[in-house]
Order: C-alpha cells, then sequence, then structure tokens
C-alpha cells in the first residue's frame, strides 16, 4: 500500500518540474538521442534543461554545483537513452527520475559534505535566453509548492522534506528522528493530503 503512495507522491512534486514539450518534440529528441547525433544533446539541453535545472536546484539546494550535475545528468540521459521504454512511462518522466536519482547520489557524496552552501535561486546568464520563460514559470510554480510546505504543520511538513528533498526512505527517517516506522508512513500521508488541499486553495 505503502509503495503506491510513495509513487502517487513522487509525481505529485515532478508535476511542478514538467516543461511544456509536445509528443513531435519528444519523438524528435528521442530519436536524435538514439543516433548519438550532437543535436539530440543540444535539443535536450534546450527543451528540457530549465526543467531538469530548476530539479536539481531544489533538491541540492546548492547553486554552485547546479550546472555540473545539469550537464552530467544530461550526459547520462544521452548514454542510457536505449534502456527507455515508452511502454513504462513518460520520457519527461523517465528524464527527470534520472536527475532526481544522481542528485541524491551526489548529496550521498563527501563532496557534497564538504561543499554545502545556503540555498539561493540561480540568476540567469546571458547564455539562458532561450529557455528563460519556461524557467521563471517553473520557478514561480515552485515557489508556491513551498509556500504550501510552509503551510503544513512542522511535523507533518520536515517528514515530507526528509522524504522528497532530501531523498531519505522511510526507515531512515524513522531512524533518524526516534519514530516507529509506520508512524512516519502515517505523517507523510497525511502531510501530502493535506499539501494537496491547499495547493488546490
Amino acid at each position: 500500500m505503502y509503495k503506491r503512495v510513495t509513487l502517487k507522491r513522487h509525481s505529485f512534486f515532478m508535476k511542478f518540474f514538467i516543461p511544456k514539450v509536445t509528443a513531435l518534440q519528444e519523438r524528435i529528441i528521442i530519436e536524435a538521442l538514439k543516433t548519438n547525433s550532437k543535436k539530440g544533446i543540444e535539443l535536450l539541453y534546450k527543451w528540457y534543461a530549465a526543467s531538469l535545472r530548476l530539479l536539481i536546484l531544489s533538491i541540492i539546494r546548492d547553486e554552485h554545483n547546479t550546472e555540473d550535475l545539469l550537464q552530467e545528468t544530461i550526459l547520462k540521459i544521452h548514454h542510457h537513452i536505449h534502456y527507455y521504454n515508452k511502454d513504462k512511462g513518460k520520457f519527461t518522466t523517465w528524464i527527470l527520475r534520472i536527475a532526481r536519482n544522481h542528485c541524491f547520489d551526489y548529496k550521498r557524496s563527501k563532496k557534497y559534505k564538504n561543499e554545502q552552501s545556503t540555498f539561493s535561486i540561480q540568476l540567469l546568464s546571458e547564455n539562458d535566453h532561450q529557455y528563460a520563460d519556461n524557467y521563471i514559470s517553473l520557478h514561480h510554480e515552485l515557489i508556491d509548492l513551498r509556500k504550501a510546505l510552509s503551510l503544513l504543520p512542522v511535523d507533518l511538513r520536515i517528514y515530507i522534506i526528509e522524504n522528497y528533498f532530501n531523498g531519505l526512505k522511510h526507515h531512515e527517517i524513522a531512524d533518524k528522528y526516534n519514530l516507529p516506522l509506520g508512524t512516519v508512513k502515517s505523517k507523510i500521508l497525511k502531510g501530502m493530503r493535506l499539501l494537496k488541499k491547499i495547493m488546490k486553495t
């Protein structure tokens, strides 16, 4: 039961980072990546970089390393494109999952622990105009999400943040806060239900 709830919860958060890419554009980029063409990487960066960057920034909260992780994520997507199966899910969901997992791998690394810095929204550079509008739109949606999170009771909000943004599993949260596993699952589920209600108002 909880596995299904977890997947729905992650889908709820992921929608804030989904770019406006048409089905035709998606097919073009997949084919271009599969042929190992330079065009594939260029299109991936042009159409998805804003969403990937914002997702990475929201998880690692470290603008200094965001661009490096973005480049690494794009290369990882390119190298693993032949593993993508459209029958198992949408392309956008697949690449966002790759980015998310890459961020959590980074957060477990010694480099991250040695280079933690205060989170601040990354300013757009002169080279970012090609997807600036998309980035700004996603940024505003993320701000709305953060406002909604701030309205949750602390004892619910903290476990959602630990689970999604910090990548901790339920049992890891239980160990960290010395709580029964069932209590952690219950609080996350209750918090998500309340968060969805807040986001609809």
